[in-house]
């Protein structure tokens, strides 16, 4: 999702990028999430569930890390890379930082999303992969119930 958001802005040029921006992040959220109800599901397992959102932040985290400096070096100085900062809002950002070289703006900018993404993207692929394995699991048990329902009343019944 990372990937394709960030070449659609060099492919479309779109004059803000704000709405691509938050299908994207919306897609990586719901993409946890769906992770944390997929583990569950086939597990019966909350930690797995939690765990493979975490890391499927991990690895999305450094596929958006390296992709963007490829793409950021790769259109450098272009036109297209002119507009894509434009739609970002990395020119205003960099008028309001007080610094003289847009470069070193860029790569503080770089250092700092990337830092933020490292951090910020597990903690929320906890919160929605927890929500997702908490309904996996629930699902897990209702099939459960639902193709063996004498062996759940027996379990029941048992525990009383």
């Amino acid at each position: 999702v990372f990937v394709a958001e960030i070449l659609l802005e060099y492919v479309l040029l779109p004059d803000d990028n704000t709405r691509m921006g938050l299908v994207e992040y919306g897609l990586v959220l719901a993409l946890f999430f769906l992770a944390g109800v997929w583990v569950a599901y086939q597990t019966k397992s909350w930690r797995n569930s939690l765990l493979a959102a975490i890391w499927s932040a991990v690895v999305a985290s450094l596929i958006w890390y390296i992709t963007s400096l490829f793409v950021f070096y790769l259109f450098n100085g272009t036109p297209q890379q002119a507009q894509v900062f434009r739609a970002e809002g990395n020119y205003a950002d960099f008028a309001r930082s007080r610094l003289v070289d847009i470069n070193t703006f860029v790569m503080e900018d770089f250092m700092g999303a990337g830092f933020f993404h490292s951090l910020l993207l597990p903690a929320l692929a906890a919160i929605f992969g927890s929500i997702g394995a908490a309904i996996g699991k629930a699902l897990a048990r209702l099939r459960k119930i639902t193709t063996h329902p004498d062996q759940e009343t027996r379990r029941t019944d048992a525990t009383r």
